[in-house]
């Protein structure tokens, strides 16, 4: 009788689509303290970004370099921090601001505000016109668990129009963004809801999208996670979520809240700061070259033991190792289907699995490092 059986079997990519495509995530600067709540980032040049904080915050945009210093501070007359949530650039002359973070899915005053690009200003207050809009189909104020999915922190420029991304707060977690589209000039609209995506299922901060951006020529859409962005190419006019998507995933986890394309390969990412995680509050840059010509390096780190995994005659579980403060936890089966995700910490160590026997995949990460590992469970007599 076998009462326990370590983890680590071996340690390995898993194939297919899932794990498939992955980009290391260059450090650029850590925010200044001030902007430790940076939420939406966007850039008119591979120099700096502007960003804002978020909700409750200053009406303020700010103007930071990539060595982390504020260059510009501008007012936007007219407008409230009510939840700031994302900024962009329409490539031509504005700026659009998204003050439609609604976490609650109560909201009934949703805005996004027009101002002039600041670079191409030499005033420091800029004066906004505002596009107030609400969802069509959300009857209820809070919407009900099994549909809360009217919080927003993404949104591109297109032709004319802004398009919408929703970060899904559904219970139990449904794993989808839907996408609503309203004029990209002032006025009181409903939106309109044209299509929808299906990130994942399990943990919801693994797979909900904080960001969006779309790359100068059009021809790239990229929706932010935490961990990973999910990559649309190859789709026709405004059909993003029907082109061919590629999860791509960041060697990295943290609270990532920003996204913009400095040209049509390379982008920028930012991430707030978070105690529980104790990482975040930074600028990074990314290119989807690495994607085309394969140099990534891997970012596991095949000898750190984040966790412990034992199977006993009676139970199957994952425990925190001394040392270590917190981990996410991914268990998948052999087709990379999400069975369960969880977090451990000091307060919650350890995990016990409700899984028939079998051989199963767990992803770890410390924050940093990525372990992905096979495992089996086995009860026996």
């Amino acid at each position: 009788m076998k009462k326990n059986i370590f983890l680590l079997l071996s340690t390995f990519y898993l194939s297919g689509n899932l794990f498939a495509q992955k980009i290391n995530l260059r450090l650029i600067s850590p925010f200044p303290s001030s902007l430790i709540e940076t939420s939406g980032i966007t850039t008119t040049s591979s120099e700096y970004v502007w960003t804002h904080n978020d909700g409750g915050g200053n009406a303020e945009l700010y103007k930071v370099d990539t060595l982390g210093n504020i260059l510009r501070t501008v007012s936007l007359q007219g407008a409230k921090n009510t939840d700031w949530e994302d900024v962009i650039y329409d490539g031509y002359a504005n700026f659009y601001l998204g003050d439609f973070g609604n976490n609650n899915n109560n909201r009934k005053d949703l805005k996004i505000f027009i101002f002039k690009n600041p670079d191409s200003l030499s005033i420091d207050i800029i004066p906004v016109e505002t596009i107030q809009f609400s969802y069509p189909d959300q009857k209820e104020f809070p919407a009900a668990d099994s549909v809360k999915n009217y919080d927003t922190e993404a949104f591109i420029h297109c032709d004319s129009s802004l398009y919408i991304f929703t970060k899904n707060r559904t219970y139990p977690f449904t794993g989808f963004t839907y996408m609503y589209r309203v004029p990209d000039k002032p006025g009181i609209y409903l939106a309109e809801k044209l299509d929808s995506f299906k990130t994942g299922t399990g943990l919801k901060e693994m797979w909900w999208i904080t960001s969006a951006s779309i790359s100068p020529d059009r021809k790239k859409l990229i929706l932010l996670s935490s961990d990973k962005m999910f990559l649309f190419t190859d789709f026709t006019g405004n059909q993003f979520l029907k082109g061919k998507a590629t999860q791509v995933q960041f060697n990295t986890f943290s609270q990532k809240e920003g996204i913009c394309f400095i040209n049509n390969t390379d982008f920028f990412v930012s991430d707030e700061y978070t105690s529980i995680l104790q990482n975040g509050g930074n600028l990074y840059m990314g290119s989807l070259l690495q994607l085309e010509t394969g140099k990534v390096q891997s970012s596991q780190k095949k000898n750190s033991k984040f966790v412990q995994y034992r199977n006993t005659e009676e139970r199957s579980f994952f425990k925190l190792n001394p040392g270590i403060k917190i981990v996410w936890l991914s268990i998948y089966d052999l087709q990379g289907k999400v069975l369960a995700q969880t977090y451990l910490n000091n307060q919650q160590p350890e995990y016990e699995l409700q899984l028939p026997p079998g051989t199963y995949i767990a992803k770890v990460y410390d924050g940093k490092n990525i372990q992905n590992s096979k495992f089996q469970i086995r009860f026996d007599n």
